[in-house]
């Protein structure tokens, strides 16, 4: 037992220094990402509102609503950039044999550069979430109902960070790496839904499945469209049966636990992709 808090201790040692110099170098980077963050900010706000005028939800509800998926946005956007962005920078400055001499393998860069995306999209995204939360706790506390958005904006934060990081150690071009995630951010928002359609799923078993639908409820929108209707409709469970997985759970619930599930092993392959390429390029 003591030998495993002993290694625990000694990886936290070697990722302390990689996580704050990488926040050190965003935070003296120009302001281009901020100022994206304020305007997905801003867009996220009005379109949310204008569609506020067409919904039958309550205000606390719809502004709880909104407030975490303005992160889950945020999220997508600001997280997924600064992951793609993580090895194929290092690749662009020359220094990822700087870091592999100061003994650092490559899981621990791989695992440094997420903790540190994770420290900067929570730290951009705590007025919303913080906000969220004292909306909750002060008109109506549901427990139960703030863990599950918590968790649903944790797990899908997690899974647009990895992803990037994944996209970036396939590049040399921090460019090609970010084009490259934002045609993955289109593709798994919106082009999922085709795929219903390409297996024909609709018509083999649109009358066993509401809508027809399966893949595109993998979307991300579709998560955030659960949330946001089991808050006003509490027997609502999704438009999918994708809820027949664990009988009872919500949809964005279950979903966002995949997505969690295959984060954590996108993190995995990727140190060993990324370990096998450090030792081909020390070769």
């Amino acid at each position: 037992m003591e030998d495993k808090i002993t290694k625990v201790k000694q990886i936290a040692d070697s990722l302390s220094p990689l996580i704050f110099l990488d926040l050190l170098f965003e935070l003296r980077k120009n302001s281009t990402r901020l100022i994206i963050y304020f305007l997905l900010s801003a867009g996220a706000i009005i379109t949310l509102f204008y569609m506020q005028l067409s919904s039958h939800a309550s205000s606390r509800d719809w502004i709880f609503d909104a407030m975490l998926i303005i992160t889950c946005v945020i999220s997508a956007f600001m997280g997924g950039s600064y992951g793609a962005g993580a090895i194929a920078s290092e690749k662009e400055k020359k220094t990822l044999t700087l870091l592999r001499m100061s003994g650092i393998s490559g899981f621990e860069i791989i695992a440094g550069k997420v903790m540190s995306a994770m420290i900067y999209i929570t730290t951009l995204a705590s007025p919303y979430l913080i906000l969220a939360a004292l909306i909750e706790v002060f008109s109506g506390f549901d427990a139960a109902r703030l863990a599950g958005g918590l968790f649903m904006w944790l797990s899908l934060t997690l899974f647009y960070i990895v992803s990037g990081v994944f996209i970036s150690v396939l590049f040399k071009k921090n460019a090609s790496a970010s084009s490259f995630l934002y045609f993955f951010l289109f593709a798994l928002h919106f082009l999922i839904y085709l795929l219903d359609d390409i297996a024909g799923y609709r018509d083999r078993f649109g009358y066993y499945v509401r809508d027809g639908k399966f893949f595109g409820s993998f979307s991300p929108i579709e998560v955030w469209q659960n949330f946001s209707s089991s808050s006003y409709h509490k027997s609502y469970r999704g438009a999918s049966e994708i809820d027949c997985i664990i009988q009872g759970v919500p949809d964005y619930l279950t979903i966002t636990g995949i997505y969690l599930l295959i984060s954590m092993l996108i993190t995995f392959f990727t140190a060993n992709v990324f370990e096998k390429y450090l030792r081909w390029r020390e070769d």
